[in-house]
């Protein structure tokens, strides 16, 4: 499972266990500088994918705080998160200044694979829906 490895702290991650207690995915809520709060380190371990899990965790973390929420995601999976009511920001004078810095990092460093960009989404008052069931 690979996460952003900055920033991490236990306490604010909802981990999902197997019934021996390995890990099978996590989730969690972080807050930058800027008071942008994130939708970050979302990942679920290769065998346990497209059982829900993913789209369960981030129902729950949608339950355990109010929006706005922000995510980074690639431009693949924006499909996904929009079940879950976040609609992609292509403005970047629209971002905080954390996901300005992060969109200007991505595409200096080309981070992501052939064909992906980086998506920036928002889940705020206007687009409140948690209905995805599926993933």
């Amino acid at each position: 499972m690979r996460i952003n490895p900055l920033d991490l702290d236990w306490n604010r991650f909802l981990v999902v266990e197997d019934g021996q207690g390995n890990l099978v995915g996590c989730g969690q809520v972080k807050e930058h500088g800027d008071g942008s709060r994130e939708l970050a380190s979302l990942a679920v371990e290769e065998p346990w994918r497209r059982r829900g899990i993913a789209s369960a965790l981030v129902r729950h973390l949608q339950e355990r705080h109010d929006p706005p929420l922000w995510l980074t995601c690639q431009s693949g999976l924006v499909g996904f998160y929009e079940g879950f009511g976040f609609s992609e920001v292509s403005n970047p004078q629209e971002l905080p200044r954390y996901f300005r810095k992060i969109l200007r990092l991505a595409r200096m460093f080309h981070w992501l694979a052939p064909g992906e960009r980086l998506a920036v989404m928002l889940w705020n008052r206007d687009t409140g829906a948690r209905g995805r069931t599926d993933t």
